[in-house]
């Protein structure tokens, strides 16, 4: 992410405040989803997230859901890694955590 990026949250969300930077996104994200479960504290170095994604196939039309997990690293509070697991159990022991 460019030093500059800006997300502009929506309007009605967060005051559509604007956020700039690698540390104005983390800034949205946590506060984001500081009212939310999902997220899975795996110590200093790790957070799992669980989410579920939605659509619908432009040829078929047909209505897609998938649940996948994502393990984050972070090391000098920068995001080093970001892993992707269609099982929970696998993101989970990824983060080196248990069910």
């Amino acid at each position: 992410m460019a030093a500059d990026a800006e997300f502009v949250a929506a309007p009605g969300f967060m005051e559509g405040r604007s956020f700039i930077g690698p540390d104005g996104f983390a800034t949205f994200v946590s506060r984001w989803t500081e009212d939310f479960e999902g997220l899975i504290d795996a110590g200093d170095d790790r957070v799992v997230g669980s989410f579920r994604q939605f659509g619908i196939g432009k040829e078929s039309g047909a209505a897609v859901e998938q649940e996948y997990f994502i393990v984050y690293d972070v090391a000098d509070r920068q995001l080093v890694r970001m892993r992707a697991f269609l099982d929970r159990g696998q993101a989970l022991e990824a983060a080196g955590l248990r069910e």
